[in-house]
C-alpha cells in the first residue's frame, strides 16, 4: 500500500472532523450556527488541503537531505557524462502520410499517444547512401541529428546512454497572425572516454 502524504492525513482527519460536527446539528446543542460555520470551515480546509495532495501526486516536498542527495548524484553524473544538445532537423517532413508537426503539437500539448510520458530515442539509419541518425518520439520519427552535429554524434555512437532531455517549441502564430511551426531540441547524455 501506497504511504499517504501528511497533506492527504491532515486533510481527511479536517473532512472528517467537520462532518462529525455536522451530524452534531441533529443534536440538542445551544449554537447550532457557530457549529455549522466551524464544521464547514474545517471541511473546506481539509478539501483544500487533499485538493493541493492531489495536485503535488501525493507526494511529500523533498526535504534539504533529499535535495542535497539530487545534488550530489547530478554532480556525479556531470562528471562522468558529456551532455550534448542540438536542434532537431526535418521536422516540417512527413513521415509517409503522418506530419511530424502533429506529432510536435501532441507531444508539447500532451496529447495522447504521448500523454505522461514520452520515451525519446535516437537511431541511425541509412539516407540515400549515407549515415543519418534519427530522433524518435514513442517510435515515431520527428525528425533528424543535423548535418553539422552528426560527425561528433556518430564518433560519439557507442557511448550515447540516452536521451537526456527533449523539449518541443513553438506553434501558435507570430507578430503577424502566421502560423509557426514547431520545433523540438533534444539534449544526449554520452558516457565519458575511460
Amino acid at each position: 500500500m501506497k504511504k499517504k502524504s501528511k497533506k492527504f492525513i491532515v486533510g481527511a482527519v479536517l473532512c472528517v472532523v467537520g462532518i462529525i460536527g455536522l451530524l452534531g446539528l441533529f443534536s440538542d446543542t445551544g449554537d447550532k450556527g457557530l457549529l455549522a460555520v466551524g464544521s464547514i470551515a474545517l471541511i473546506a480546509a481539509g478539501a483544500l488541503l487533499l485538493f493541493l495532495d492531489k495536485k503535488n501526486g501525493g507526494k511529500e516536498a523533498p526535504s534539504a537531505e533529499t535535495k542535497a542527495d539530487i545534488y550530489a548524484q547530478a554532480e556525479a553524473a556531470r562528471k562522468n557524462n558529456e551532455y550534448f544538445s542540438f536542434r532537431v532537423a526535418g521536422v516540417t517532413y512527413n513521415n509517409g502520410r503522418k506530419s511530424r508537426q502533429a506529432i510536435l503539437r501532441k507531444i508539447k500539448w500532451g496529447d495522447e499517444p504521448f500523454g505522461e510520458f514520452v520515451q525519446w530515442t535516437v537511431e541511425k539509419y541509412d539516407f540515400e547512401g549515407s549515415p543519418a541518425v534519427g530522433v524518435y518520439a514513442n517510435g515515431e520519427q520527428v525528425g533528424n541529428v543535423p548535418k553539422d552535429k552528426l560527425p561528433h554524434v556518430l564518433d560519439c555512437w557507442d557511448r550515447i546512454k540516452s536521451v537526456y532531455h527533449a523539449e518541443v517549441y513553438g506553434g501558435g502564430t507570430d507578430g503577424n497572425g502566421s502560423p509557426m511551426n514547431f520545433g523540438c531540441e533534444i539534449t544526449l547524455c554520452i558516457g565519458k572516454d575511460e
